[in-house]
């Protein structure tokens, strides 16, 4: 019976291992999209939280995903992950890409958020 616990366990560890390492799909996510919609489309829960800041009109946030790369890129990494940051203005997905330098980043989306609505 031992064993038997044993081995479930380790099986356990091995399958939850791998379903942290799905690689990342955007072909699912839209703009607009709500964090919680952004996680069900990935299927994976955000690796970090890169940075938040407070605007009088709301809050910009913006989180990591993280995966291994996969195809003719696997070779372009050192660490075989890629990671892609996705922005958030009011719990709505306004912008996604590469990581970027996230001081300079958060002061450009949040004009061009503002820019789209003093129109």
């Amino acid at each position: 019976m031992r064993k038997l616990l044993f081995l479930f366990f380790i099986i356990s560890v091995i399958l939850s291992a791998c379903s942290a390492m799905r690689s990342i799909n955007l072909y699912n996510v839209k703009i607009g999209m709500s964090k919680a919609e952004t996680v069900d489309a990935l299927k994976k829960k955000p690796d970090n939280v890169v940075g938040a800041k407070e605007y009088e009109d709301g809050i910009l946030e913006v989180l990591q995903f993280s995966g291994p790369i996969s195809g003719i890129r696997a070779g372009e990494s050192k660490s075989g992950l890629e990671s892609y940051w996705l922005y958030y203005f009011n719990d709505r997905l306004v912008e996604w890409g590469k990581p970027m330098d996230w001081a300079m980043e958060s002061d450009r989306i949040y004009r061009m958020r503002n820019r789209h609505i003093d129109r």
